[in-house]
């Protein structure tokens, strides 16, 4: 069976690596675009770990989280992973900005009397119908009120780069908006907990079984909060590209897409099986496919900075903060890079980075700034008074361009149907990554290891299986 795989980012390497072990007899072909493998993953190393793009990974205890560490652990790097323990400072602290000042965020913030009585009295709400689907914003006022809908809001802008009035409640929110169905979320919550269904209890049991092949490792990493690699993760697309037993191209512009052809700017392949490991957007380009390009995707601005003095001196031990809209600045959210990872560098320096864009530069009409390191330490001058005398060693700009899809309402429905569509292919095509299921990095390494398992017993997956689950 020859397999074709588009796109080198960590969701098509992840592929790649599950199906070599999956279908030991499989010729493999990884085509990249552009002249490096890792996609978003993008760490720096100059004397210190500086990540462009994602920086840690949570296990949670979810079938993916599993998969994850199960990929790390097989390709060598277990002695790699550098935990954060679940009671460690940066895992119970993390702030928002408001009014210009650092505020904890924790149940007591949002214990105002109207979200008290917001959620008090939403049992109450028996009669109203629930809805398909609507926005994350639209769901929780009305649901919860205003205080509670912007309290999300500003999670959500430094999880998904996107406003919530944007964002899809059924993807985002999961098994909160699906508890509607009850008419009340609290009692439909509480009634999905003492009586889950065989679905429930079916994805219970699978990542139970993941974890437990994981042994000590499982045991142990049931105590993080997160964990990150040692030379950042950057490390494990390395790793990847380094040990696939496959044909990796780089540079190679894929130009059609046909069951069974792959045309390239290097000329045709003929394949059994290709798996999509592309944004959406870019797979429209040279597939006939509905819905690709319903969703956009928000570009981000990411600053690190480098400042010769300990984190003690500079800010609170914590992961960092959220900006709630609107920011003057558009600055989204900082990362307290020394503290939210410890122990991958040296401590005698402060490492921060800014993350800026998403809906300022889409959604609120502002523009991109021609210069993202001016008003990212503009921000930062204003959070934190220390580092105004302080003069950065380090400040590195990445421009992440269209890095982080927005779900729009609707989005599970036109997945539907998107699957339908390709049943015209007869099985040779499977979708894998952000765009479809799941941003995080766990949700593409587990699409992508979701597509390898069925190919191995026989199937023939579109990716989209996990709409029925």
């Amino acid at each position: 069976m020859h397999i074709t795989i588009l796109g080198g980012g960590l969701t098509g390497l992840s592929a790649a690596h599950h199906i070599s072990r999956a279908v030991p007899t499989a010729q493999i072909t990884l085509i990249e675009a552009s002249n490096r493998f890792g996609g978003w993953v993008q760490s720096t190393r100059q004397g210190v770990v500086l990540e462009g793009g994602p920086r840690s990974i949570r296990p949670g205890r979810s079938s993916a989280g599993a998969i994850m560490l199960k990929m790390i652990r097989d390709i060598g790097l277990e002695s790699s992973i550098v935990p954060v323990p679940r009671d460690s400072p940066s895992a119970r602290n993390r702030f928002f900005l408001k009014d210009g000042k650092l505020e904890p965020v924790g149940v007591r913030s949002a214990l105002t009397p109207r979200t008290v009585f917001s959620v008090l009295t939403e049992p109450l709400d028996l009669f109203r119908p629930a809805r398909s689907d609507e926005s994350v914003d639209s769901f929780l006022t009305r649901k919860f009120g205003h205080s509670i809908a912007a309290l999300a809001s500003t999670g959500l802008h430094g999880i998904y780069a996107a406003s919530s009035s944007d964002l899809s409640a059924e993807a985002i929110l999961g098994s909160f908006y699906k508890a509607q169905s009850y008419r009340s979320v609290v009692l439909g919550l509480l009634w999905m907990k003492l009586f889950p269904s065989t679905a429930s209890k079916r994805t219970t049991a699978t990542a139970a079984a993941h974890w437990a092949q994981l042994g000590p490792l499982g045991k142990e990493a049931a105590t993080w909060a997160s964990y990150g690699l040692q030379g950042g993760l950057a490390t494990l697309t390395d790793h990847l590209a380094s040990s696939l037993r496959a044909d990796l191209r780089l540079n190679e512009k894929v130009l059609s897409l046909t069951p069974g052809t792959v045309r390239t700017s290097r000329g045709l392949i003929t394949t059994d099986h290709v798996i999509a490991c592309i944004p959406p957007a870019e797979l429209a380009k040279i597939a006939s496919l509905p819905h690709l390009t319903v969703n956009p995707s928000t570009t981000v601005g990411v600053v690190n900075f480098v400042y010769p003095a300990p984190p003690s001196q500079i800010h609170p031990e914590a992961f960092g903060y959220l900006v709630p809209k609107h920011d003057p600045h558009g600055v989204l959210g900082v990362v307290f890079d020394s503290t939210a990872l410890p122990g991958l560098d040296d401590h005698s320096v402060t490492k921060l980075t800014v993350m800026m864009g998403g809906p300022y530069w889409s959604t609120y009409g502002s523009s991109m700034p021609p210069n993202l390191v001016s008003p990212a330490l503009e921000h930062l001058h204003g959070v934190l008074p220390a580092l105004r005398s302080l003069t950065p060693t380090h400040a590195i700009p990445h421009l992440q361009r269209d890095c982080i899809p927005t779900y729009l309402p609707g989005h599970y429905a036109r997945m539907r149907e998107l699957g339908a569509a390709l049943q015209p292919w007869h099985g040779t095509l499977s979708l894998a990554g952000a765009g479809y299921y799941g941003p995080s990095v766990n949700d593409c390494v587990a699409s992508a290891a979701a597509i390898a398992s069925a190919l191995a017993n026989g199937q023939h997956p579109t990716g989209l299986e996990w709409l029925n689950a």
